[in-house]
């Protein structure tokens, strides 16, 4: 089974939370790297972004730290996670949110890679169109979430404040928890 360690990418750069946005953006582009992972002093990652996010935020003399509030969260997987899981776990929430552009690979401590989003929702797609196909290229046998041999799935507020049954899934307009409008995310 592939991992995450096979699919990451090693083009970023570590970002502290004291540098600027407009020093952030030249550490990027000297680097050539694709992404910045905005980390704490013990190395732990609060916000994952590209140089593209970071030129749309004006003021250039805003320190990392705070702005973490309109920087995409960094959401953390372990390099020996399987794709499959990966999938399972984070494709709502990527194809909920646009801002976020890749997974955080963490492990021993250390942010080792990115997984880019691409590669998640071309995962996704792929297991979308086969889901349950008994192996077959017919794919009108295909389950549908919802169907009886596919029952609806559970969703939950990452708070724990709030829960719901999907029968669906529109990932245009993906199911948010009605107290603080948080995305929903599947429970386990």
């Amino acid at each position: 089974m592939t991992t995450a360690k096979q699919k990451m990418v090693r083009d970023f750069k570590v970002l502290t939370p004291d540098l600027t946005i407009g020093a952030a953006q030249e550490r990027l582009s000297t680097a050539e790297a694709v992404y910045g992972v905005v980390t704490t002093s013990e190395g732990e990652p609060l916000a994952i972004v590209t140089a593209e996010q970071l030129r749309e935020v004006s003021e250039t003399d805003r320190c990392l730290k705070d702005a973490l509030d309109i920087l995409p969260v960094a959401l953390m997987i372990d390099q020996n996670k399987h794709l499959s899981e990966i999938v399972e776990h984070f494709s709502p929430v990527l194809l909920g949110s646009r801002e976020i552009k890749g997974l955080v690979v963490f492990h021993d401590g250390k942010v080792k890679g990115i997984v880019p989003r691409k590669i998640i929702t071309e995962q996704a797609n792929i297991r979308l169109q086969v889901r349950g196909g008994g192996g077959g290229s017919d794919v009108s046998a295909a389950l549908i979430e919802g169907d009886i041999a596919a029952p609806p799935r559970t969703y939950v507020c990452p708070h724990g404040d709030y829960e719901e049954t999907v029968t669906s899934y529109n990932r245009f307009n993906p199911p948010r928890c009605p107290y603080d409008k948080e995305m929903l995310v599947r429970k386990r």
